[in-house]
């Protein structure tokens, strides 16, 4: 996939003053921006260990699959 172009907007002085990016990597920053905004709310909390957590992963999988199907009417 080729990389589209970045523009920058300058002053008449040639200082950068803005900058033009594509919309797709624009979407793609402001995902990684939300994402470090949810790691930077966390910092605080106490971790979990690794087992603990795939544990509770295991049983909410199992749980799903051995769930019943609902019925369709």
């Amino acid at each position: 996939m080729p990389v589209e172009k970045i523009s920058f907007l300058v002053d008449e002085k040639g200082r950068n003053i803005s900058v033009v990016v594509p919309i797709k990597e624009y979407q793609a920053l402001v995902e990684d921006l939300a994402g470090l905004a949810v790691i930077a709310e966390r910092t605080g909390e106490p971790a979990k260990p690794l087992a603990l957590v795939k544990k509770k992963l295991e049983e909410t999988w199992l749980n799903i699959m051995l769930a019943p199907e609902p019925l369709s009417i």
